[in-house]
């Protein structure tokens, strides 16, 4: 009747060697890709990291060694009142 057999008559849907190669090689590329961006935020979060510190260390030597914003001391500020 028709002129592609259709259904359970089409036996499946045919595969061949060069589609599971195909698939490997797509699976092989999104990994490189992955693991490229991986690396370049590695890089980037280091980055950051370094110019932290760098950021750090001027201000320390810009205050001599004292932080001039640091944390306020637990001492109590004013005197009781007689």
């Amino acid at each position: 009747m028709w002129q592609h057999p259709l259904g359970d008559e089409s036996r499946g849907i045919a595969t061949s060697d060069s589609d599971t190669r195909e698939n490997e090689m797509f699976a092989y590329e999104l990994h490189r890709m992955h693991h490229s961006e991986l690396l370049r935020e590695a890089a980037a979060r280091r980055l950051v990291r370094q110019a932290v510190r760098t950021r750090r260390a001027a201000k320390a030597d810009r205050s001599g060694g004292q932080d001039t914003e640091g944390q306020v001391g637990t001492r109590h500020r004013f005197v009781r009142a007689a």
